[in-house]
């Protein structure tokens, strides 16, 4: 078996594993919030469904130009490349997301009672606007761990740490008697904490950007060229599983939302399998790129689209 097949199942099974026990710990999660009361959980199914537009827009496809030219860089053996793109990235995003952020504190109230008719969503807009740079650094440094290999940490720490934390600090809110901003806060906690140790993880186990070695490039546009095309592909992506619940939300109400959410998870378990599969898939095969090994990449594909198809047909 080459060593591409290997890494592929080596990555295979450390997100099979992670990713059910957070499908668990989420669909608790869900429980609990269901619990607060229907139209509550519809508020924040509709809060959720725009920050899965404005997230990956704040982070202008970042994560994934930092996932192809790191993998391209170290295929070549290029240090200051690879510090260079995760350094300008982390810029470039942070100030997106801040502004962003700073925009959406200001429109909540706007948002709420104009678009969707319902002043206390405003509320929750605000809280997950302040949150919304470390959610954005989230989006940009997780790719570094498919890069380098080092799933191990981010299992533990996205999918096992996040998820459990998540649903515990839910409960504990719960009962006290926080409701639905107890839920919210739980969930953006728990991914801020997660983003914070993936950020000092990612220096630690994958590469120390913040080590001086060589002068920073400037490949700011070069990474733009590449990422902001991507933002149209998640814009698309956007439409195709958030609109339905901004729409009922909108001509229906909060409460039809929060039904019609408690439901549609179910149907995403249909993506376990590919998303593991697929979790160190573009990394290898940029490496082989930047190697010219492209037989190495013809062979990885066929194996991973095989084995893919195989598990979600029967």
């Amino acid at each position: 078996m080459s060593d591409s097949k290997k890494l592929i199942l080596k990555g295979f099974l450390y997100t099979s594993v992670g990713l059910f026990f957070s499908k668990v710990f989420t669909y608790g999660w869900r429980i609990v919030a269901a619990r607060v009361g229907v139209e509550e959980y519809g508020m924040l199914s509709i809060v959720l469904a725009v920050m899965s537009f404005l997230i990956p827009i704040s982070a202008l496809g970042l994560g994934s130009a930092v996932e192809r030219y790191v993998s391209y860089y170290i295929g070549k053996d290029d240090r200051v490349g690879v510090r260079s793109t995760i350094v300008n990235s982390l810029k470039v995003s942070a100030f997106t997301s801040i502004f962003v952020s700073i925009l959406l504190f200001l429109s909540s109230d706007f948002i709420a009672t104009k678009i969707f008719n319902d002043s206390e969503l405003g509320v929750l807009l605000k809280l997950f606007s302040v949150f919304l740079p470390l959610l954005v650094l989230d989006q940009v440094i997780s790719p570094l761990f498919r890069v380098y290999n080092r799933l191990d940490y981010f299992t533990f720490v996205k999918y096992m740490l996040e998820s459990s934390l998540k649903f515990g600090l839910a409960l504990l809110l719960i009962y006290f008697g926080y409701g639905i901003f107890g839920v919210a806060f739980a969930y953006l906690a728990s991914i801020g904490l997660s983003a914070i140790l993936l950020f000092y993880f990612s220096r630690k186990h994958c590469f120390n950007f913040f080590k001086n070695e060589g002068v920073i490039n400037n490949n700011i546009s070069e990474l733009l060229k590449y990422s902001v095309p991507l933002v149209f592909s998640i814009i698309a992506g956007f439409v195709l599983t958030s609109t339905d619940t901004l729409m009922i939300a909108f001509f229906k109400g909060s409460a039809q939302a929060g039904i019609y959410n408690v439901a549609y998870p179910t149907a995403n378990l249909l993506l376990l399998i590919p998303a593991a599969m697929l979790a160190v898939f573009l990394p290898i095969i940029t490496k082989d790129f930047a190697r010219k090994n492209f037989e190495d990449i013809k062979n990885t594909y066929q194996f991973i689209t095989k084995w893919i198809f195989v598990f979600n047909f029967f």
